[in-house]
């Protein structure tokens, strides 16, 4: 018994390191076109670009056109911006760019930094919030770095637009030696890729069938148990289905809050309610000048912010460590503890195979710290239920 879940941690362990090392592989794509913009090294100063009216300088450093965004002194932001004509001839566009940040210093909100950005937008001009976009965002100071990202065309991109932005508070952003290529998936990736979706639906049934019908049989394991699935298929379900259902899940639970209101704030909200929605409209389009720095998604409302993500991470798995102690007493807790992690792991890294999801650090270490904080708050509340039942 012990050796054969031994084998499982060896195989989900070599698994993850897998599914990682060949989604970061830098021979992941070939390069089908170079250059789709034009002016994109900036020989011919800013032309083709749009820009705001201040804050956007060219300079050149080590003999490179060097595009330098300064804000501070009443300067709000400063962007500048290319629109990509008819991006759906590509399959993945690639993005590579220098950079060097000078004071700049976050704003109020997380959005407010530097950095460089690929949006997307449907055929109505709508911003697709829920897809990736992002090449880097940074504050502070740091001396030239390297950045590359891929952002994948889907089916539902009509347009996107590149963003060189400065949304801090002060500071300089300088970029120079700008890549934009269309690339694809090489063939050796394709059948790894496939070859990982195999092993892992093995690896899953191996694990999760002996579970589920014959070693789980009470209703605390059970619980548990669906628990753990539940946090699994919510972190692979594509966006934005996840957030539609949440949304869904949360509209109903308001219903009876909004039915006790009264009919004149409703009425008021009806009656402006037209204006909102022509103005978010407008918001969404991607002709410029154009606010979709900021990340408001198309119903209005900010998306779901980095400190509320990483809380998300640390209420679920807290509740799973605390849940998993409760339901498995009998197992030896740093087997228990070492499985907990594990699925931890595996649940953050499977995210790379959803284009609409992203495999973070961060997001990880929250996974880890709220199985140790539902593991410790058990063996906590446990060491005070025994104290109070001997007095």
């Amino acid at each position: 018994m012990l050796f054969r879940i031994d084998l499982k941690v060896v195989v989900i362990l070599l698994l993850c390191s897998a599914s990682l090392a060949a989604f970061t592989s830098s021979a992941r794509y070939e390069t089908d076109r170079s250059e789709i913009l034009p002016n994109q090294s900036w020989d011919s100063r800013v032309s083709h670009w749009q820009r705001t009216r201040h804050g956007v300088d060219l300079i050149r450093t080590d003999s490179i056109p060097t595009v330098v965004l300064t804000v501070g002194g009443g300067q709000r932001f400063a962007v500048l911006s290319q629109r990509i004509a008819d991006p759906r001839r590509f399959k993945h566009i690639r993005i590579r760019v220098e950079a060097k940040l000078e004071d700049v210093l976050l704003g109020a909100e997380g959005w407010q930094q530097a950095g460089v950005m690929l949006r997307s937008f449907d055929r109505a001009g709508q911003r697709l919030w829920y897809w990736p976009y992002e090449v880097f965002a940074s504050t502070g100071t740091s001396d030239w770095r390297r950045y590359d990202a891929v952002i994948p065309v889907g089916a539902e991109v009509a347009a996107m637009r590149l963003f060189l932005y400065h949304a801090g508070i002060s500071g300089k952003l300088s970029l120079r030696a700008l890549e934009i290529d269309a690339v694809s998936e090489a063939g050796w990736f394709k059948t790894t890729r496939l070859a990982l979706i195999v092993l892992w639906c093995l690896a899953g049934a191996w694990v999760l069938v002996p579970l589920i019908f014959w070693r789980v049989r009470d209703l605390k394991g059970r619980v548990c148990l669906l628990l753990g699935i539940a946090i699994l298929v919510a972190g692979l379900t594509p966006q934005p289905y996840f957030r539609d259902s949440a949304n869904a899940v949360v509209a109903l639970l308001e219903l009876p809050m909004e039915r006790s209101g009264s009919s004149v704030q409703t009425s008021r909200s009806n009656e402006g309610s037209g204006v909102h929605k022509e103005a978010r409209e407008s918001q969404e389009r991607w002709t410029f000048p154009s606010p979709t720095i900021e990340p408001v998604d198309t119903e209005g409302s900010k998306a779901p912010g980095v400190i509320q993500n990483l809380d998300l991470h640390l209420a679920a798995f807290a509740m799973l460590g605390f849940l998993a102690f409760f339901a498995f007493p009998n197992v030896p807790w740093p087997h228990l503890m070492l499985y907990l992690l594990l699925g931890a792991l595996a649940s953050e890294v499977l995210q790379v195979f959803s284009i609409t999801r992203t495999a973070q650090v961060q997001d990880g270490v929250m996974n880890f710290l709220g199985i140790i904080l539902g593991g410790v708050t058990y063996f906590l509340c446990r060491r005070f239920l025994r104290a109070r039942a001997k007095t």
